[in-house]
């Protein structure tokens, strides 16, 4: 079943969405923020950051491991239920996508007001690794967010637009 574009829309032949690529990436994404939130909230615990007490990591990897997994039921099955279910579970995605990356810009921009702490000792003895591995690992948490929302605003489009071609098709039959 190979796909074809018709009418600005990729579609298989028998009219489901046939991207797997984007399914796939939503798994591997939630997949990656459940286990690196798992590592960083054990490293971080005595921290008290915004992002380990938001709990960011893990709902936004649930929600992407289950938006994956729709897709895939979708894909198998082809119900208008779990069309609209798709849909909605995708569009919190997006919102929770643009909720971490303001949570990680916040984190970010904490950690940049606080005084350096280099500036009361000698620059041989001191270390900033701490604080440049949390502003690090911030800024690539914020770019795979922004990837989570333009993977899952691409499905809602997906979606919406099979979703009018098949009710375009019961008109013309009928």
């Amino acid at each position: 079943m190979q796909p074809y574009e018709k009418d600005g829309s990729w579609c298989s032949d028998d009219g489901t969405i046939a991207d797997e690529n984007k399914i796939v990436v939503q798994i591997v994404l939630g997949a990656t923020q459940i286990s690196f939130g798992i590592a960083l909230t054990v490293a971080q615990e005595d921290f008290k950051k915004l992002t380990v007490n938001s709990g960011v990591y893990f709902w936004i990897g649930i929600l992407l491991l289950f938006s994956g997994a729709s897709l895939v039921e979708m894909e198998k099955r082809e119900y208008p239920w779990l069309e609209k279910l798709c849909l909605f579970v995708n569009l919190l995605v997006s919102g929770a996508s643009v909720i971490a990356i303001i949570l990680h810009g916040t984190e970010i921009g904490k950690e940049t007001e606080k005084e350096d702490p280099c500036d009361e000792m000698d620059r041989y003895y001191c270390s900033n690794a701490g604080k440049i591995l949390l502003y690090g690992l911030n800024s690539v948490f914020i770019i795979l967010s922004l990837l989570e929302l333009a993977v899952s605003l691409t499905a809602v489009v997906i979606i919406v637009r099979s979703t009018r071609q098949k009710f375009y098709r019961q008109m013309v039959s009928t």
